[in-house]
């Protein structure tokens, strides 16, 4: 059976193992939050702006979905966040309005294989072409901070590279990505580098993926054979990440019989999934071109 693998499950993966046996292995949905939804709402504004021209078709397209039931204060948070996220993007669309980037293809999905089994997928926020330095893939980043070091650390940045790689197994020679970072702030701000794809960092990420998805087929059979716990074991160092609950932990305290918990709180994953959507809608495209 194929075995497919993208950034987010192998982001998921290096923040814990047991959280990735919940949400990949298990397959149990995570639940939505305001982040998710307003990095979410960004991309859509993003993508519509970049395929219209419109700033009012993309600020509309970023309004948040507002979850049901939602509390009178809870209403007030998602309202604030609309209003943040309009003065962000008409920011970006005034200081980026006269970009030389033509545009190939926007939400690009690729896929690629991998030994064993494994199809390595992504969706690229989009392909560009400039008159210099060829093709880039782009990735729009919104954060409520910039700090110093962002441009290095992305230069070795595990999605940025794996999309890279992508584009190069699809026959897309990418120079490098266009890096955009969206400050969301009483006073947004914005960072824009091109980084250089360095062919020895892709060859290494390349590696790395290898061995991270050897590691996940032993995991996977160990836990046929012994306690799955023992197999996947939690990283408390992520409970509390960036000040937030991981959205698994109170399975993890639950204890041994842990079914009630789960038949009761959560859902599972949605089929087809969203990484076998991606998969078919690279290959609809190469079929396609």
């Amino acid at each position: 059976m194929l075995k497919l693998l993208d950034h987010s499950a192998r982001h998921v993966w290096d923040e814990c193992r047991r959280k990735y046996y919940w949400q990949y292995i298990i397959g149990l949905e995570q639940g939505r939050s305001v982040d998710l939804d307003r990095g979410s709402a960004v991309h859509k504004g993003l993508y519509e702006w970049y395929k219209t021209g419109s700033s009012a078709v993309a600020l509309a397209a970023a309004k948040m979905e507002r979850p049901e039931g939602l509390l009178a204060s809870e209403a007030m948070l998602y309202d604030d966040t609309d209003m943040q996220i309009e003065q962000l993007l008409q920011g970006y669309f005034q200081r980026y309005a006269d970009d030389d980037f033509e545009i190939i293809s926007l939400e690009r999905p690729l896929a690629a294989e991998l030994p064993n089994g494994w199809m390595y997928i992504g969706v690229v926020d989009a392909v560009l072409r400039h008159k210099v330095l060829g093709l880039l893939n782009q990735e729009n980043k919104s954060t409520k901070q910039i700090a110093t070091d962002w441009v290095a650390k992305f230069q070795m940045d595990s999605q940025s590279t794996g999309y890279v790689w992508l584009a190069w197994a699809n026959d897309l020679p990418v120079f490098g990505t266009l890096l955009s970072l969206l400050r969301m702030s009483k006073y947004p701000d914005y960072v824009r580098d091109v980084i250089k794809a360095e062919e020895w960092l892709v060859e290494e990420w390349h590696d790395e993926i290898i061995t991270i998805t050897q590691e996940m087929e032993y995991r996977e059979g160990l836990a046929t054979r012994t306690d799955p716990m023992a197999a996947y074991p939690k990283n408390t160092d992520a409970c509390f990440k960036y000040n937030k609950e991981c959205p698994f932990r109170k399975i993890c305290l639950y204890g041994r019989d842990r079914s009630t918990i789960i038949e009761s709180f959560y859902r599972k994953r949605s089929s087809p999934t969203r990484e076998e959507k991606i998969l078919q809608e690279a290959q609809d495209a190469v079929r396609n071109s």
